[in-house]
């Protein structure tokens, strides 16, 4: 679930762990964030993001942005 999204971030929380995801936000236009998949490395708490992980957290961050209207890439 996205707990904070700025220009920069968006902060998510998966099942209890937390993870900032690294990207660009735009005020204006048909896309609201960009998040770069490659940046995807660690963990808020300092842990490495497994490949499995990091396919729970991109599917953890689809479905929180299309229920708060959002449109999100990934790149």
């Amino acid at each position: 679930m996205i707990t904070n999204i700025t220009r920069g971030h968006i902060d998510l929380d998966v099942d209890g762990r937390t993870i900032r995801l690294q990207g660009e936000g735009f005020h204006r236009g048909p896309l609201d964030f960009l998040v770069i998949t490659a940046q995807i490395t660690r963990w808020n708490d300092g842990a490495e993001v497994t490949d499995g992980e990091r396919a729970v957290i991109l599917n953890d961050l689809r479905a929180s942005a299309a229920a708060r209207g959002l449109v999100v890439e990934v790149e």
